[in-house]
């Protein structure tokens, strides 16, 4: 199954084409994420809380693709520290 060779440690027996598409598909998934989290920023086209809403799923869903894709760390740098990790780090003023 397809799905066997998206973790975070790659299928030795994938031939080079299998290899390539893996590597077209992740590279999709962070450029769908980036362009997800820009839009969220910038709030171009999001007007109503139903549109924020969607954008949120969207972001979501991305964001699971690239951990299934073994990409949670570039997917993270991308979307920045969520609210819970930045109340964890200590306070570098104090």
């Amino acid at each position: 199954m397809a799905w066997e060779l998206f973790g975070d440690k790659r299928d030795r027996s994938a031939t080079d084409d299998e290899r390539r598409q893996i590597d077209s598909l992740r590279t999709f998934a962070l450029l769908r994420l980036r362009h997800i989290a820009e839009i969220r920023q910038t709030g171009q086209g999001a007007h109503t809380p139903p549109d924020w809403k969607l954008l949120s799923y969207s972001m979501y869903s991305v964001y699971q693709d690239c951990v299934a894709l073994g990409l949670r760390s570039e997917a993270t740098d991308i979307l920045g520290p969520s609210p819970v990790q930045e109340a964890d780090q200590p306070d570098p003023n104090h």
